[in-house]
Order: structure tokens, then sequence, then C-alpha cells
């Protein structure tokens, strides 16, 4: 539904790529051929978002696995500031989905932003907002700090832990205090905003994820502005 959903708005281009078996993973790293998009063929690398769709703790082996064979650094931090028009700058890596929504903060590190609750509204949205970034030249971190003002966008790096070292709560003013769940309504043009507390989980247990191997192949969203 999304594929058809961001392929309709005109401007926006969405494309998927999978996680491969390890022997074609293998050779893509022997032939040093960067991870691309089924249809499009075009080099994950090429697009402006990568969105991931997160439904069980185990897949972020898978994600950060589709990361490196993608050539994209795995850490937020690591993608520097270029803005989105820069052919250099690395694309926006993104997660929705029943984990990403619950509890996205053991990941947080991996993601520019995070998508919670349903996309059939939000993605398109994000697309226009990611364009308009692209047409004014904005620097990444400028990009983020608009998407964070779109319902149901959070964004890590403007967040931090609060004083009673479990809460998560606003680095910068221009950082919503909450973040919003957006919920896809029978009618589309229609919006149910609910309020969803961003969850702290321990780094011991953030570490426990990352030794663990997922065994289900990783679905991958792609939105070229």
């Amino acid at each position: 539904m999304l594929y058809s959903i961001l392929n309709a708005v005109p401007g926006q281009l969405c494309d998927r790529a999978y996680l491969p078996a390890q022997d074609l993973a293998q050779r893509l790293r022997d032939l040093r051929q960067p991870l691309f998009a089924v249809e499009s063929r075009r080099p994950l690398q090429a697009f402006d978002i990568l969105g991931f769709s997160f439904c069980y703790e185990l897949g972020v082996t898978n994600i950060l696995e589709m990361l490196d064979l993608a050539e994209i650094p795995l850490l937020a931090s690591d993608r520097g500031d270029q803005p989105l028009n820069d052919l250099a700058a690395p694309p926006l890596i993104f997660a929705g989905g029943p984990t990403a929504t619950s509890n996205p903060e053991p990941y947080a590190a991996f993601f520019d932003f995070v998508a919670l609750g349903d996309g059939e509204e939000l993605l398109p949205e994000i697309g226009l907002v990611v364009a308009d970034a692209k047409a004014n030249g904005l620097s990444r971190s400028s990009l983020l700090q608009d998407l964070a003002q779109v319902p149901g966008v959070y964004v890590p790096a403007l967040y931090g832990q609060g004083p009673d070292g479990t809460s998560i709560v606003p680095l910068e003013p221009a950082a919503p205090a909450k973040i919003l769940r957006l919920e896809a309504s029978i009618d589309s043009m229609g919006r149910s905003l609910k309020p969803v507390q961003v969850q702290h989980w321990l780094a011991e247990q953030m570490g426990e994820s990352l030794r663990m191997t997922g065994v289900q192949r990783q679905g991958l969203k792609l939105l070229r502005c």
C-alpha cells in the first residue's frame, strides 16, 4: 500500500530492496558492488531516503547488514551534515513499523529519524519536507529540525536522557516535548493523533540485541524526491 501511495505523489519515486542471502552478499562485497534497488537498479546511496520496516527487535541486524552492503555509515552521527542535493551526502535513514513505534530508543543511534504510527499519510508529507529542503539546499541537521515538526516524526539527535535517567527530553527548543503517533483514518483526509511516550532501554539490552542474528528477509522502502 505504501509503495503505491508514494509512487502516486508527483515528484516522488518509491522503489524496493531486500537483504540478500549470505552467498550473494559476499559476492557483492567481492565485486565491490553496493546494494541496489530492485526495479530501478539504482545503488541505495543514490536515494534521498531509505526506510526500513522494523517489525521485530532482531531485525536490527538485517538493517545494519543492508546499510553495510550499501556502503552507508551505520551511525547517524557519521553521516555528515551535507545537504541532500550534494551527491556525496548519504541518504536519510529511518525506520517505521511496530518495533520502531513501540520502543525506538535502543536503535536510535542508527536512524536519522523514526516514523511513529501509520505511514499512509505520514510518508508523503515527509517526502514533501525533504523535497523542499533539497530545493533550498538545507543542511542535513536543518532538514532534520524541519522533519521534527511533522507529527509522527521522532528525530533522536534532538533528544537526550532526562535527569531521572530514564526519560527522553528535548535537547533543543525546536524539538517537540511530546512525540505524536499518526494513525491513518478510513477517510484519507482525516487524522487521529495520539501521544506516544518514547521509552528508554538500558545500553546493555541494546548490546544484547546487536549480538543476535535476525533470520527473516528485511524489506526496504526507498523514496527519491
